[in-house]
């Protein structure tokens, strides 16, 4: 049996051994090639003399053709080449293809086997010189299997982006964009993928090079949906810290999602169904505190404004559960959404505002720790999503489950019924993703190393991500665990609600230190007054308080942000968990540091009262 393997450069193999030097001979090897390719391996004599010694004297192109099939014969079982007659023929069953095996997995929807066999373009590197129907046959030949396996790597890619893996989505994109370089998709998803990692310069730079190769080989523009990518991605706001976008590198602490794919999909889907086909959507996110019910929800916010949805978000606390309305009326804030000067005084007021905007854009609007939101908007979600009959608008709830939320649980009874949308439930992660997570954050250490951490972080974080990603974070700027002897935490029957600081493993405090120290000197500073409130903080208060020019104090807020120990809001910054700012508060500084920025706190509020009366 002789395997060819030709997806890229080709390889030969005879009954699983290297095949024999003159068998790989130019001409030998493209015979064999173009007979296993032939309609039932079949060719008329005086075609293959001509294919490839057209060149040459009738009789001694014969005399070439007989030799290359003796050689070809030799490798073959008994009777499996045959040259009587006026043709030529050759028994497939006894030559196989990695063709095949593509095709075979592929059919079976086992896309990660097919794209395995790529290795490159069809036959890469070879050619007949000196045979223009065979270079011709050769070249209408890898315009297919280009198609088809730019196809497959697109699917894997598009899969991976849309599970929240950036790093293997680009990877494959860029595979992809090697086969095929004026194919759109691999460059949309290579443009979405550095978008979401906050880099939306790189993006533009692949759009803009893809541009000039366009226009340099076919004399062609972009298509219009990569224009209108581009475009959103113009919007964006930049990363300046490079190390946030360094997901491989696993200084991030925005690493990558794990054991969330399918439920960014179905997120996903429900915001983009309710785009296209202009359903009012209803999308719920539940879990208990440290299952990254937020960051699952950002990577969704993220998405939906690649797709052109405007997002309106607020961030609930304790204050507003008894405010009538305080979140929605936070809202007006957006003036992108509702206009300068927007008033909004109740559901009604609201509801008016989201359909007329509706109907210029689609809208998703988030309301992030929803288990505060009080009790008369909840009352008012139904009404308002049935208000919006055949218009593009989603609000998103993203909440704790414990303890339970009658007025979260009844109108997530109505998903399905009255209200299309979803409800994503989001547990602790398991082993194999936690391990997963260490090898990503940590690439470098051995197996076993791995192995052995992934445990320890396991039984530490019970499957918590927000736990796991702070301990590798600091395991990677250094962190020692070895003479740590913390028990497990939380304990197995309790939750993040158990008291703080007394009940925080040393290990994740250690973790949680390391990961500021590592931040600008400004940002120390914002998170050390902002860790003196319950609730949020304005930039403007920071301002007063601070003794940092404005720029730089929004410069320190946005590294923050992105680095996940602030979320913003209309109304200010908060933390993104509520560990980080008691470990900050009560870690970070010492009594007396706390003692003045308490006083000097309190002065600038006196001032501002002062100036108001």
């Amino acid at each position: 049996m002789i395997h060819l393997s030709i997806l890229g450069s080709p390889e030969v193999t005879v009954d699983g051994e290297p095949a024999p030097k003159e068998l790989l001979w130019r001409k030998n090897l493209a015979l064999l090639v173009y007979l296993a390719r032939s309609p039932h391996g079949r060719r008329s004599r005086e075609h293959v003399a001509a294919v490839f010694w057209g060149d040459k004297p009738e009789v001694d192109a014969r005399h070439s053709l007989n030799e290359a099939l003796r050689v070809i014969r030799k490798q073959l079982p008994d009777g499996a080449l045959t040259a009587d007659g006026d043709h030529v023929i050759l028994d497939l069953a006894t030559v196989s293809f990695d063709l095949d095996e593509f095709v075979a997995h592929r059919a079976a929807g086992e896309t990660s086997q097919a794209a395995a066999l790529l290795r490159g373009e069809l036959m890469a590197g070879f050619g007949i010189p000196d045979s223009n129907e065979f270079e011709d046959w050769v070249s209408a030949e890898r315009r297919i299997w280009r198609q088809h396996s730019t196809d497959v790597l697109e699917s894997i890619a598009t899969a991976a982006l849309e599970a929240g893996d950036l790093a293997a989505a680009r990877d494959i994109a860029r595979r992809a964009e090697t086969l095929d370089p004026v194919a759109d998709t691999p460059i949309r998803i290579l443009m979405q993928c550095d978008a979401l990692r906050g880099d939306p310069s790189a993006a533009l730079a692949v759009y803009q090079e893809f541009a000039a190769r366009l226009d340099r080989d076919l004399g062609l523009d972009p298509p219009e949906g990569l224009k209108t990518l581009a475009d959103r991605i113009r919007a964006q706001r930049e990363v300046a810290d490079a190390e946030i976008r360094s997901e491989e590198a696993g200084l991030s602490r925005r690493l990558p999602l794990t054991g969330r794919g399918q439920e960014l999909r179905r997120g996903v889907e429900a915001v983009r169904a309710c785009r296209l086909e202009s359903i009012p959507t209803l999308l719920v996110i539940t879990g208990a505190l440290g299952t990254g019910k937020t960051r699952l929800a950002e990577e969704i916010v993220l998405r939906a404004e690649l797709e052109g949805v405007h997002v309106a978000r607020v961030r609930c606390d304790d204050a507003d559960r008894a405010t009538r309305h305080g979140a929605l009326c936070a809202l007006v804030a957006d003036t992108k959404l509702f206009g300068e000067g927007a008033r909004f005084e109740g559901p009604d007021d609201f509801g008016t505002a989201v359909y007329e905007a509706s109907e210029r854009r689609p809208i998703l609007i988030w309301v992030d720790s929803a288990e505060h939101l009080d009790t008369d908007s909840y009352l008012a979600v139904g009404p308002l999503l049935r208000r919006f009959a055949d218009h593009r608008v989603t609000i998103m709830l993203s909440a704790t489950d414990a303890p339970p939320l009658p007025q979260l649980d009844e109108l997530t009874g109505s998903l399905g019924r009255d209200i299309a949308g979803e409800l994503i439930a989001l547990q602790p992660l398991n082993a194999a993703d936690i391990a997963w997570l260490a090898r990503k954050a940590l690439p470098e250490w051995e197996d076993d190393a791995i192995d052995r951490l992934a445990r320890r972080l396991f039984i530490d974080t019970a499957g918590l991500p927000l736990l796991a990603v702070d301990l590798l974070h600091a395991l990677r700027l250094g962190l020692d665990l070895s003479g740590d002897e913390v028990g497990p935490w939380p304990e197995p029957t309790r939750t993040l609600d158990q008291t703080f600081p007394g009940d925080i493993p040393a290990a994740l405090t250690a973790a949680i230190r390391a990961g500021f120290r590592r931040l600008s000197p400004e940002a120390q500073e914002v998170l050390k007054v902002a860790s003196l409130f319950d609730a949020r903080v304005t930039p403007a208060l920071l301002e007063q308080t601070m003794d940092l020019d404005p720029v730089r104090l929004l410069e320190a807020l946005d590294e923050l942000e992105w680095r996940r120990w602030l979320t913003a809001e209309p109304r200010g910054y908060g933390f993104v968990a509520r560990l980080h700012r008691e470990v900050i508060e009560n870690d970070m500084m010492t009594k007396g540091q706390r003692q003045r920025l308490r006083e000097r706190l309190a002065n600038s509020s006196a001032d501002r009262d002062g100036g108001s009366a």
